[in-house]
């Protein structure tokens, strides 16, 4: 390695420093550098590309998932905004389809039923109560709960029974079992929501495809923003002599580079 100090007259240094760095100057020393909130969006923005790239090439081998014919984008800029928006996308839907799953377990045991059905009785005074036991124990005291309410089993495993009980609005119904939370929706809805939502994933694989397409403008991209925060650092850290007029910096160059950056010098 050769180390350079440098003293530029300031109104050329930024155009010289790029020749610099074309020519293969390892780095320019920024030491105590500091980044503003535009170097932090640049920093964020190259990490996205860098993750976009590693995504791409798992996304590339799915050819279940990636369209080589695919258009590409105009720019690379615009291949990483496009990128970015659909992973956004995808993530909130990917956690839809979990929230969904859950909701889908939960629902499952009370099967398909009319929920605008289930509110017009409630309107009439008529509230369905919900509820889960083991099923040992509701087997022990179904016919004495069915002696005092209104009761109806629902479905059952090999460890549980889900029931209903139809009461009057704000009954106390002292049962031994857990009562559970009203259902929203019947399963038949919430698998409908399901495959609704993995459709909108499945679509967002036509985004990818040109994303992939447009992988060198990506990288492109990916080289102009590391140049332009190469630039803030030095911009931040070089120290400015006679009364800004001059601009003093150390940089750094291979041994097989030095002959090239002493012609330019």
């Amino acid at each position: 390695m050769s180390k350079y100090a440098f003293v530029l007259y300031a109104a050329q240094s930024d155009d010289f420093i790029g020749r610099l760095r074309e020519l293969g100057l390892v780095d320019i020393t920024t030491t105590g550098w500091e980044p503003s909130e535009e170097d932090r969006q640049l920093m964020l923005d190259i990490e996205g590309c860098a993750r976009a790239a590693e995504f791409l090439k798992t996304f590339r081998a799915d050819a279940g998932r990636f369209d080589a014919q695919a258009a590409p984008f105009a720019s690379g800029e615009e291949a990483y905004a496009r990128y970015a928006a659909a992973q956004r996308e995808a993530a909130a839907l990917q956690a839809e389809i979990g929230r969904l799953e859950k909701a889908a377990e939960e629902l499952r045991p009370w099967g398909a039923f009319d929920p605008a059905r289930v509110g017009a009785l409630a309107a009439d005074g008529v509230v369905l109560r919900y509820f889960s036991t083991q099923r040992n124990l509701f087997d022990k005291n179904a016919a004495g709960w069915s002696a005092q309410y209104a009761l109806a089993e629902i479905g059952r495993s090999d460890a549980a029974v889900w029931f209903v009980v139809v009461a009057a609005p704000g009954e106390e119904i002292p049962l031994d079992a857990q009562e559970m939370k009203a259902p929203g929706m019947d399963i038949r809805e919430a698998e409908r929501r399901i495959a609704e939502a993995r459709a909108g994933l499945a679509r967002l694989d036509a985004e990818f495809s040109r994303v992939a397409v447009s992988e060198r403008l990506l990288a492109g991209y990916a080289a102009s923003l590391r140049e332009r925060l190469q630039g803030a650092r030095v911009k931040a850290t070089a120290h400015a002599e006679a009364e800004g007029r001059l601009v003093v910096m150390e940089g750094w160059a291979e041994k097989e580079t030095s002959d090239r950056v002493d012609a330019l010098l």
